[in-house]
């Protein structure tokens, strides 16, 4: 069985009354990922479901991905400090 089916929710950031980003654990053809994925709650329905927005990074590149990361909050800071909102 496949946990892409039944992934661990590690948290999610809602964006409106229907929608959410949701950062799971998961496993799909045997290669684990770290998935951030939309997922929206469609009309009549109780249940969200996961969109096909989203970017499922394999385990090997996570240390790859954070630095990334990092980098992008670097920037955004800088050019926070430059512009005055």
């Amino acid at each position: 069985m496949s946990t892409a089916d039944n992934p661990h929710l590690i948290g999610s950031i809602p964006r409106n009354d229907r929608e959410e980003i949701r950062v799971c654990l998961t496993e799909y053809w045997g290669k684990k990922k770290l998935d951030i994925r939309s997922w929206f709650c469609p009309d009549g329905k109780e249940e969200m479901v996961a969109t096909k927005r989203g970017l499922a990074i394999p385990y090997e590149d996570l240390e790859q991905f954070s630095a990334l990361l990092d980098e992008a909050r670097e920037a955004i800071n800088a050019e926070s400090e430059r512009i005055s909102w």
